[in-house]
């Protein structure tokens, strides 16, 4: 497997086994897939870090697979993408926990996002960036955000969700101020973006520059 599991995020017992179904594949080595990624600006080496599978069949049929695991490297749970945009866009099987595919802090910022695909677009600019696999936080997510802020003693923390879920973001800013500096980011999406997996590194450094300059 790919990236490193951070130790905080370890989990004592997991209920149900979870497996990636038997007819994933290498997402690099599909040609859909590979083309999927390719247009998301996704490269072969990030890819390999994490750890992205694809199935053409089956209940993911035509999704990427975005395996999340704990300190032990043992998966936990995966979320599913439709490429073709199918509904549900998401579907994770197991627990729904914080996703952190990295183990190290550098900076004291911490960057919450939506959606893996938010993730992979704006760890280019901030290592430290996590993703909530939706936008309602449970009280679990919530532990591990607080645990994850304790052992990294982040400042601050940024929630960049999608221009749709204002309700949910200013949520999660109210619980996460029990605890950290929490600020959103409500910067609008250049059009036809429609949230930061959509965005490029530039514009991504500009809308962060753009928050603390405002902020």
């Amino acid at each position: 497997m790919a990236y490193p599991r951070p130790q905080h995020l370890a989990t004592k017992q997991v209920v149900k086994q979870v497996v990636l179904p038997p007819e994933a594949v290498p997402a690099w080595a599909h040609p859909t897939s590979r083309g999927y990624l390719k247009h998301r600006k996704l490269t072969k080496e990030e890819v390999d870090f994490y750890d992205l599978s694809y199935t053409d069949c089956g209940a993911f049929r035509q999704r990427i697979l975005i395996p999340v695991y704990d300190s032990r490297g043992s998966l936990i749970a995966f979320q599913g993408r439709s490429i073709i945009d199918e509904e549900p866009r998401y579907r994770t099987e197991g627990p729904r926990p914080i996703y952190t595919p990295w183990n190290e802090a550098t900076n004291e910022t911490l960057i919450i996002v939506e959606g893996p695909f938010d993730l992979f677009a704006v760890r280019r600019v901030n290592n430290n960036t996590v993703a909530s696999l939706g936008n309602l936080i449970s009280v679990t997510q919530l532990q591990s955000l607080r645990r994850l802020v304790s052992y990294y003693k982040f400042q601050r923390a940024l929630i960049w969700y999608d221009s749709g879920a204002t309700t949910e973001t200013y949520d999660l800013q109210l619980k996460l101020q029990r605890f950290v500096r929490a600020e959103v980011i409500m910067q609008p999406f250049p059009a036809p973006a429609k949230d930061p997996g959509d965005l490029s590194v530039g514009q991504i450094q500009d809308v962060l520059v753009q928050h603390d300059h405002e902020n």
